[in-house]
């Protein structure tokens, strides 16, 4: 039973792509369609049920987060404080979930993750 659960579970890892796009929105969206979603055909996803793994996740929104940052040099503090909360809310509330027993360098799309 445990063999059957793991290898269904590897079936349905894929490699994370490149991060790509303007900001942390764009790359999202950019993921989310380089794992193979089409928003016309697929609807909505859930990105609950896509997983990376959890200290690769946490690098990747500190980079995010360093990006914003930096791509706002001339804002006020508060301008850039907004733009840093921005980014965080993005990917709490559009980014992918973790999970530690996911391989870096991987994503897991659980069962549902698009609806098709």
């Amino acid at each position: 039973m445990y063999k059957a659960k793991k290898d269904k579970q590897a079936s349905r890892l894929r490699d994370l792509p490149e991060l790509r796009g303007p900001d942390a929105g764009a790359r999202l969206l950019n993921l989310y369609h380089d794992l193979g979603w089409d928003k016309e055909k697929d609807g909505m996803i859930d990105p609950s049920k896509i997983k990376l793994n959890e200290k690769q996740l946490e690098e990747i929104m500190e980079a995010e987060i360093d990006l914003e940052e930096a791509r706002e040099q001339e804002q006020t503090d508060t301008e850039k404080a907004l733009g840093k909360i921005a980014t965080a809310a993005i990917y709490m509330q559009y980014g992918p979930g973790s999970d530690p027993k996911v391989p870096w360098g991987k994503v897991l799309l659980e069962e549902g993750w698009n609806e098709k």
